[in-house]
């Protein structure tokens, strides 16, 4: 019986094939409540590109980091007030990683990076949790916020269905 010998174009494809499927069945087998949830929410809400690996690298070098938790340090905050909020990720891919975070109401609370939606980065080798600061805009009347996190590649981020965690924020008149 001859041996049969392939090239790097063949591996590489080979490789290539070998990762989507692990991470598709990874993704359908997760064992925890929310990691299920949130892999259901990004196969209806995302477009999904997998790079291929290298045969040096047969390791998948593009892991989705998928928000897990998102709080408040309070329900409630005057105008003109601070509020800090938490968010974490399930996993931090090597080269880092990000999720988009989302309000509702925009004037409500001034983003951070100065308009809304906020990406928030996960630096590779850094914490899963991190936490900013919202300052509460002026309102007239008493409003509930919803802030909500997403997946950077969502097809559609103004879908409910495409937000992973969402809290609410009461924010009222000062």
């Amino acid at each position: 019986m001859r041996g049969v010998s392939l090239n790097s174009q063949s591996v590489r494809f080979i490789s290539s094939a070998i990762v989507v499927v692990f991470v598709i069945s990874h993704s359908i087998t997760a064992t925890s409540g929310a990691m299920r949830a949130a892999a259901k929410r990004h196969q209806q809400c995302v477009v999904v590109n997998r790079h291929p690996v290298s045969a040096a690298s047969p390791t998948p070098v593009d892991i989705l980091t998928i928000p897990i938790y998102l709080a408040a340090s309070a329900s409630t905050v005057s105008s003109g007030s601070s509020i800090s909020i938490t968010a974490e990720v399930d996993s931090i891919p090597n080269g880092g990683g990000a999720i988009m975070v989302g309000c509702t109401i925009p004037s409500a609370f001034m983003a951070p990076g100065g308009s809304w939606p906020y990406t928030m980065s996960f630096p590779s080798g850094g914490p899963k949790s991190r936490t900013f600061l919202l300052i509460a805009g002026s309102v007239s009347s008493a409003q509930d916020v919803q802030l909500y996190t997403y997946l950077t590649d969502a097809t559609d981020p103004t879908d409910p269905a495409c937000w992973q965690q969402v809290i609410t924020v009461h924010v009222v008149p000062q």
